[in-house]
């Protein structure tokens, strides 16, 4: 993941919330109050919802009353001590989500936030703007060429332009794009590249890069007003993820179980006595171990695992393996460093004898 190339890769317009927002602070809130949306970017006729996150001044808190919508304007309404009660006074944090809420129009709408406390006038808090685009949403919008590749193929990242402007002082403008990835779904990300006017990177392997690799892309980019294009309004993406194989190691896909770090590869077939015959459909669990089905997806007709016992007085890779069959099966484990392979037959009508093989490929380490 070390280089990044840009690739041709298509445009496509999308929506992007607009963080060109006001924060208007009465007597008792306390710091910044934001709004976020979920899905971040919704389509038209798809339901969506805000989380409101704030700090009050006193242990009152705001609490979710209703979301209404009048045109191009959401408003979010809250009460804070509706029954004007005595209150502890120290900074308290809060948070809450609306009712789901959906509009068939495409557009910029604005979102505000207002609170009434005790007999106070109904104040706002924080406002902010949010767009409903007609083409495609860029929080789902990354995928990549392939689910597994091998070290030396390359693999393409593609996603969509958030660009959206209406009018001449409104909308959102991409200035660049960050990739980042990560050895591990929830992070860290470090960036590995910034590109321009694309939407789409090739990403190289090398062999430090084996094993599963995760990217999101960030779009960085500017509120458009009529004073010009402001700030760095950051929208991220969905995450996704490829696992890369060594260049003659196990490369997964339906039918095949990469185990023990991709080093051993696993397949399975089967047949009947009325002449039907396929191959498994792997399933993985854990790293070194998964299941294959037959004939229908919730109906688990293998299990399989293959551990490194390198370290025992006796140096070996195991094999274990039970079935819930009495179909004929071959089950196949391919040493992929030296291509050594051992097969594990059970008779068509008889059920699945446990395989507890110990010394099944003495090819430490």
């Amino acid at each position: 993941m070390k280089h990044l190339s840009i690739s041709a890769a298509f445009v496509l317009v999308l929506c992007a919330p607009i963080a060109r927002g006001i924060q208007i602070v009465p007597q008792s809130a306390s710091g910044e109050t934001t709004i976020t949306m979920s899905p971040v970017t919704p389509a038209p006729n798809e339901f969506f919802t805000f989380t409101v996150r704030g700090s009050w001044s006193d242990g009152c808190t705001p609490r979710y009353q209703n979301i209404t919508a009048a045109g191009s304007t959401v408003q979010i309404n809250a009460l804070a001590n509706a029954n004007c009660l005595a209150c502890t006074t120290a900074v308290t944090p809060y948070v809450f989500n609306t009712t789901a809420l959906a509009t068939s129009n495409p557009g910029i709408y604005t979102v505000e936030y207002y609170v009434t406390e005790c007999n106070k006038p109904r104040t706002l808090i924080a406002s902010q703007e949010f767009i409903i685009s007609a083409t495609c949403q860029f929080d789902r919008s990354l995928t990549s060429s392939a689910t597994a590749v091998r070290v030396g193929t390359p693999l393409i990242l593609r996603w969509c332009d958030p660009t959206f402007t209406p009018g001449a002082d409104q909308g959102y403008s991409v200035n660049f794009y960050r990739v980042l990835a990560s050895r591990n779904a929830n992070g860290p990300f470090v960036p590995i590249g910034d590109v321009r006017n694309t939407t789409g990177v090739g990403i190289n392997f090398d062999p430090t890069d084996v094993g599963a690799a995760f990217f999101f892309v960030e779009a960085h980019g500017c509120n458009v007003t009529i004073a010009g294009c402001s700030g760095d309004v950051v929208l991220r993406s969905n995450v996704v993820r490829v696992d890369v194989a060594s260049e003659n190691g196990c490369l997964p896909d339906p039918t095949t179980l990469c185990l023990n770090g991709g080093r051993f590869q696993v397949k399975a077939t089967w047949r009947t006595a009325d002449g039907n015959s396929g191959s498994g459909q792997a399933i993985a669990l854990t790293a070194n171990s998964g299941t294959f089905w037959f004939f229908t997806p919730d109906n688990v007709e293998l299990v399989v695992k293959v551990l490194n016992a390198c370290t025992q007085p006796v140096p070996h890779f195991w094999v274990f393996a039970s079935g819930l069959t009495n179909v004929g099966v071959d089950l196949t484990v391919t040493d992929t460093k030296t291509g050594n392979t051992k097969t594990y037959s059970n008779p068509l009508g008889q059920p699945f004898q446990a395989i507890q093989d110990t010394g099944a490929f003495a090819t430490c380490p």
